[in-house]
C-alpha cells in the first residue's frame, strides 16, 4: 500500500475525532519521541551514540574527528567503518536498536548506566504536564510506554495523581481494577529503578505474558492512541499485529512526527484496514504539540485553565530567552567553533609581480604558478 493510500487525518480533525467521542476513554502508547523535550534521547539519538562509542574504543587517536554526531560527514566516517569492518547490522535496519545496545553496553548494569546519565536531568515537558489533566478528566485512563524514565510519574505526583506503575516484576498489577484518580502507567520494556531494562532483542521475547494478555485485553475496549513510537521492536510490534489481525471495533490513530511512516508501520496499518479496522495516520508536529492540542479542546472550567497555566509558563520561558548574538572582538581573539576546529597559515609570502594589462589575470598567474607547485621549492620565485 502506497502512503497516499493510507487513511489520514489532519490533527485538528483527529482532535474533533476525541472530543466526539468524549465518552471512550483512550489509552496512549508513548515512544521514545515522546520524551525527546524533556531530555531524554530518541532511539536514533543512542543507536548514534552506541555506534560512536565502538567507533572510538576501538579508534582511540580518532576520538576528536568523529567528535560531532550531528555532522551527516562523522555519520558516513563510523558507518563506513562499521560496514567494512563487517558483523554489524546495515544502517537504519530495524534490529539496529536492540543490537548496538547490546554491543556497546554486553551487561544490564551498563544500560541502566547510561539512560541514568539521562533520566537524573530529564524534566517533564508540556506534554507530560497536561498527561494528570487530561487523567483527571477521564480522557486517558491508561498508558503503555516502551520508556523508562519515570516522567509519567513525576508529572502525576506533581498534580496530585495517583500513578499505578506496573513493571516486569509487577506484572500483576496490570490486571488491577481502575479506581478514579488513578492513572495505569504501563513499562513494557521494564524499569530502570526496579527492573532489568528489556532493550535487547532476546530479552524482549522475554516478557512477562501477563502484560501482553493485559495489553491484548484493552485494546478491544479502547482507542489506541501511537505517539513517538516509530514501530522499531519486534515484540511490540508483534503484539498490535495481533490485536488488529481480526475486525476490532476500537479505532488507531498513529500519530507521527511529519509526514514520513515507516515500512513497518505502514503495512500493520494496512493489515489491520484490511481486517476491518478503522485506522488512521495522523501527521503531527510532535508529542507535546499534539497533546496541547487534545488538552485546549477537551477540557474544561478549573483543568483548563490549569492546562493553560501550563502552556502560559512554558511560553514565558521561551520568550525570555535571547537571541543569538557575539559580541564584537578585535581580530586577535580567539574563536571556539562547534563543528570544525579553525586552523590558520604557519607562512606568508610576500612578491611583488608585474602584470601585463591585456591578459586575463587570473589564468597568467595560474600559468606561472602551477610549475611552482612540483618543484618544491622553500623559496619560490614566479617564472617569466
Amino acid at each position: 500500500m502506497s502512503t497516499e493510500e493510507l487513511q489520514r487525518l489532519s490533527v485538528d480533525a483527529f482532535v474533533r475525532s476525541l472530543a466526539v467521542n468524549k465518552g471512550r476513554p483512550i489509552c496512549l502508547l508513548l515512544g521514545a519521541g515522546a520524551s525527546i523535550s524533556s531530555g531524554m534521547p530518541s532511539a536514533q539519538r543512542c543507536i548514534w551514540q552506541w555506534k560512536q562509542d565502538i567507533f572510538i574504543t576501538n579508534n582511540p587517536t580518532l576520538r576528536e574527528s568523529v567528535g560531532e554526531l550531528s555532522l551527516p560527514g562523522t555519520r558516513r566516517r563510523i558507518q563506513r567503518w562499521l560496514d567494512q569492518r563487517g558483523g554489524y547490522p546495515i544502517d537504519d535496519s530495524p534490529e539496529e536498536y536492540s543490537f548496538y545496545a547490546r554491543e556497546c553496553y554486553p551487561t544490564g548494569q551498563d544500560r541502566r548506566s547510561f539512560f541514568q546519565s539521562y533520566i537524573a536531568q530529564a524534566k517533564p515537558h508540556i506534554g507530560y504536564k497536561l498527561i494528570p489533566l487530561l487523567s483527571k478528566a477521564a480522557i486517558i485512563r491508561s498508558i503503555w510506554t516502551t520508556n523508562f524514565d519515570g516522567l509519567i510519574s513525576r508529572a502525576c505526583a506533581a498534580e496530585n495523581i495517583v500513578c499505578i506503575e506496573v513493571g516486569i516484576d509487577t506484572a500483576h498489577r496490570a490486571t488491577r481494577p481502575h479506581s478514579q484518580g488513578e492513572l495505569r502507567v504501563v513499562s513494557m520494556h521494564g524499569d530502570y529503578r526496579y527492573d532489568d531494562l528489556k532493550n535487547t532483542s532476546i530479552e524482549l521475547q522475554n516478557q512477562e505474558t501477563a502484560l501482553h494478555d493485559e495489553f491484548l485485553h484493552e485494546l478491544k475496549d479502547y482507542d489506541l492512541v501511537v505517539v513517538g513510537y516509530s514501530g522499531r521492536d519486534e515484540s511490540l510490534m508483534s503484539l498490535l499485529w495481533q490485536v488488529y489481525a481480526e475486525a476490532n471495533p476500537c479505532r488507531l490513530y498513529w500519530c507521527g512526527f511529519g509526514e514520513n511512516i515507516s515500512g513497518t508501520v505502514e503495512k500493520l496499518m494496512d493489515d489491520a484496514r484490511k481486517a476491518g479496522v478503522e485506522v488512521f495516520y495522523v501527521p503531527t508536529e510532535g508529542f507535546d504539540d499534539l497533546i496541547s492540542r487534545i488538552a485546549l479542546r477537551q477540557l474544561e472550567g478549573d483543568l483548563l485553565a490549569e492546562a493553560k497555566k501550563v502552556l502560559e509558563a512554558t511560553s514565558s520561558v521561551s520568550s525570555s530567552l535571547e537571541a543569538f548574538s557575539m559580541a564584537k572582538l578585535a581580530a586577535t581573539s580567539l574563536v571556539k567553533s562547534n563543528v570544525y576546529p579553525l586552523t590558520y597559515p604557519v607562512q606568508a609570502l610576500k612578491i611583488d609581480i608585474d602584470i601585463p594589462k591585456d591578459v586575463d589575470r587570473r589564468t597568467w598567474l595560474d600559468e606561472r604558478l602551477i610549475p611552482l607547485r612540483f618543484q618544491g621549492g622553500t623559496n619560490p620565485r614566479p617564472v617569466g
